[in-house]
């Protein structure tokens, strides 16, 4: 049914658009100025209402993606145990209500010990950081890290809106592209492996 009504209003759209090249080619012809130029102009005019942020925002998050996204591990298992000798034993794992920790950092507990903190901030028009961190509840201290950038855009059809982004369907990124390996596996863990670790360290399945 989306798709119908896409092709419908492109459709529509594509007819008032020649309408407009139509008029300003008359125009150019009846006071002598370059029909050629002035048709580009209008064309590009035309596109630019609907798909000038096109350009623009894969171009951001492209370079986002390269220059500040991945996942980095500060901390291993092996190395947090080996800090904090006899305490990877005693925990539990557990699936912690959402709390949240200022601003607009989401936490979800997976151990007495360990934290899993979200942080979700704009960067530019439709463009958003999701920033994932694995915490140690007791030190503070940042095990490991996931960035990773999408657009926020919602569903037309699902939730009800009157910002017209949010119909610009070919708009919508997930995520940054997973093509390169080495930014987002550190050994054989993604993220969500290793968050599972963690929540498990002490070997008890919940």
């Amino acid at each position: 049914m989306i798709g119908l009504g896409y092709i419908i209003l492109f459709v529509a759209y594509f007819f008032v658009a020649r309408t407009v090249v139509r008029f300003t080619t008359k125009w150019a012809s009846n006071n002598n100025k370059s029909v050629r130029l002035w048709r580009i102009i209008t064309i590009i005019g035309m596109l630019s209402i609907v798909f000038w942020d096109l350009i623009p925002i894969y171009g951001t998050h492209t370079y986002q993606c390269a220059s500040n996204g991945g996942f980095s591990v500060y901390k291993t298992l092996d190395e947090w145990k080996k800090d904090n000798p006899g305490v990877a034993e005693t925990l539990v794992p557990v699936d912690g209500a959402k709390s949240t920790q200022g601003g607009e950092t989401i936490r979800y507990q997976l151990n007495q010990r360990f934290a899993w903190d979200t942080t979700r901030s704009q960067v530019w028009y439709t463009l958003y950081k999701k920033d994932e961190q694995i915490v140690d509840i007791q030190t503070g201290e940042v095990l490991a890290e996931n960035i990773d950038f999408y657009t926020n855009l919602i569903n037309p059809m699902v939730i009800p809106t009157t910002q017209l982004r949010d119909f610009k369907m070919w708009m919508k990124i997930n995520s940054c592209n997973r093509g390169i390996k080495n930014k987002w596996l550190v050994g054989s863990d993604s993220f969500i492996s290793l968050k599972s670790k963690f929540k498990r360290i002490s070997g008890e399945i919940q």
